[in-house]
């Protein structure tokens, strides 16, 4: 996680969300009825007359004025909401897609201000490297949230569910990037926290209220319609699948030892390959747009490096993850932000690892240390190893798919705000420091609009070592609408019979979390002495359930297949 284990975030007051909650649900319906009453008045042309005495210029005002309140009702935040939107009031043929484009444009500029104003604070502030390393990760952290944010303008076709699918996964990572920035001052001042939360205000509760009203569209056109079809029983809830592809369980379309041979680079660190390190062959590879696809085999070896992966389609392939070994110690307790910890750090899409180990070797001791931090929409990770202690993998945003990989460490060992399932993992608890429980996950959802949460699938939880000591849990909430499953898990009985803990120790978490289990097994599985909590679900129902396959939380159908991995689409 993004601050040390001391159980310190606070949470906001429950009777709000709750009444937030009310009036989102209520909005959403008022929206349909006031946008079909829009589209009846700009059907009747642009001419400025009169029917029966009324003018039908002001009405459309009036109505456009009305629909726009609906729509902003249904946000987080409907005072910035409806500031920025008024103007659209005044527009002749106002249309749900020009009330989605203009909210983009608006938390677009408003990310440009503050990223302006943070380099005017860093200027100021030359003195204290620590504040200017956490301003320019933050800066790094807002070029991202432009781009997610400009990528959610391509295409105007909002009833499309693959459309849609793609733009709630780049403008929940827009929310995420934000929050992460935010997170890297946890040890500024108070009145350098002030500063910066202040300069990010609009941009976030802009992008906020983007998703806020793409997810009001889409139910317009039909969202609940399409949702019934993917929670029946023989529905493939990913989309339709390609007609080479048969069965529930893929093959891999090539073979290891084939996907080696027709590598476009090669790997050796003892000098056999093209390049020594694996940053350098990354260097090499093209920057393209293409779907074409660049593998790099890393031969056998402990390669001490830490590498970054900015480019798309980037197939990284190794020897076993016991064998090809990528391997850094960089850690917060020594002054490096977590985000900058990590031993591998992937932003281009299409991202694919097969028989690799990442691992941070800083210990426990060091607090923070990031082995790998994903960030590559439509990322998948195949028989690969996860070595670490404290925040072992940053699942940090975008859409992430997990097959047969082994998860090592300590305190939130797994966490972010991804948009990820893991199947047939084994979760491998390690011995913290002193005093300390281990926990598996912390996910990071913060708006309830995000289409983000962790999906634990067909894996295995079990110990490195003795944890007898040790208690051990499967999550903490770290953030309001924090979102965790295991399904059909193996959990062993050194899992806490509360099965969850509290981020701070002193407070219940809000209702607005979602932490559930479905058909797992072992002897820790038990749910009858589970935490109370109000937003712990049990025993999901199968409708539930289906919500975290890979089908439903990843549209996974579309896309996995084309990778070559095998996975298991539903249920």
């Amino acid at each position: 996680m993004m601050s040390s284990y001391d159980g310190s975030a606070a949470y906001d007051a429950s009777r709000r969300s709750k009444k937030r909650i009310v009036i989102i649900a209520v909005s959403s319906v008022a929206l349909l009825a006031l946008v079909i009453t829009v589209f009846v008045l700009a059907s009747r042309g642009h001419r400025n007359y009169e029917i029966d005495g009324v003018d039908l210029a002001n009405m459309r005002s009036d109505e456009n004025k009305m629909a726009i309140m609906a729509v902003c009702n249904g946000t987080v935040y409907p005072d910035s909401c409806y500031s920025s939107l008024s103007q659209l009031s005044n527009d002749t043929e106002l249309h749900p897609v020009k009330v989605y484009q203009a909210s983009l444009w608006y938390a677009m500029n408003q990310v440009l201000i503050a990223s302006k104003k943070l380099n005017e604070l860093k200027e100021a502030n030359q003195n204290d490297s620590r504040f200017v390393g956490a301003l320019d990760v933050c800066g790094q952290l807002l070029l991202l949230t432009h781009n997610k944010l400009k990528e959610s303008t391509t295409s105007t076709d909002l009833s499309s569910a693959q459309v849609v699918g793609d733009f709630k996964t780049w403008l929940s990572a827009s929310i995420t990037y934000q929050d992460m920035c935010l997170e890297g001052f946890t040890n500024a001042t108070i009145d350098q926290k002030r500063q910066v939360t202040g300069i990010l205000s609009n941009s976030t509760e802009l992008s906020s209220n983007s998703l806020a009203i793409l997810t009001q569209i889409y139910k317009m056109f039909g969202y609940m319609k399409l949702k019934r079809k993917l929670l029946s029983s023989d529905a493939d809830p990913g989309g339709s699948l390609p007609s080479w592809v048969s069965g529930n369980i893929r093959k891999l379309l090539q073979t290891p030892s084939d996907l080696k041979k027709n590598a476009n680079y090669f790997v050796a660190k003892d000098g056999s390959g093209t390049y020594t390190t694996i940053s350098d062959a990354v260097e090499a590879a093209p920057s393209t747009t293409s779907s074409s696809r660049i593998i790099i085999y890393v031969k056998e070896g402990v390669y001490k490096e830490n590498v970054q992966v900015l480019k798309p389609n980037i197939m990284i392939i190794g020897d076993g993850p016991l064998s090809t070994i990528i391997t850094g110690n960089l850690n917060v307790k020594d002054g490096t932000p977590t985000t900058k910890t990590a031993t591998f750090a992937v932003h281009g899409s299409g991202f694919i690892a097969i028989d690799i180990c990442f691992q941070n070797s800083a210990g426990a001791v060091k607090q923070q240390a990031v082995a790998m931090l994903s960030n590559s929409d439509k990322s998948v990770f195949y028989r690969c190893r996860f070595d670490g202690f404290q925040d072992t993998l940053f699942t940090l945003a975008q859409r992430q798919f997990y097959r047969e990989c082994d998860i090592l460490g300590t305190v939130d060992f797994i966490f972010g705000d991804a948009s990820v399932v893991f199947q047939q993992c084994n979760i491998i608890p390690r011995v913290p420091i002193f005093g300390q429980p281990d926990v598996i996950t912390a996910q990071g959802k913060s708006d309830p609009n995000e289409k983000t949460g962790m999906s634990f699938f067909q894996c295995n939880v079990t110990a490195f070592e003795d944890l007898s000591s040790v208690k051990v849990y499967l999550g903490r909430p770290w953030r309001k609408y924090s979102t965790t499953v295991f399904m059909k898990t193996s959990l062993p009985q050194f899992i806490e019979p509360e099965g969850w803990m509290p981020w701070n120790v002193q407070q219940t978490p809000p209702s607005t979390i979602f932490y559930g289990e479905f058909m797992n097994t072992g002897n820790g599985s038990s749910i009858e002495n589970r935490v109370g909590w109000n937003g712990v679900r049990n025993s999901l129902s199968i409708e539930e359930a289906n919500l975290f396959t890979v089908g439903s939380l990843l549209g996974g159908n579309n896309w996995i297949p084309n990778t070559g991995v095998p996975f298991n689409s539903a249920l």
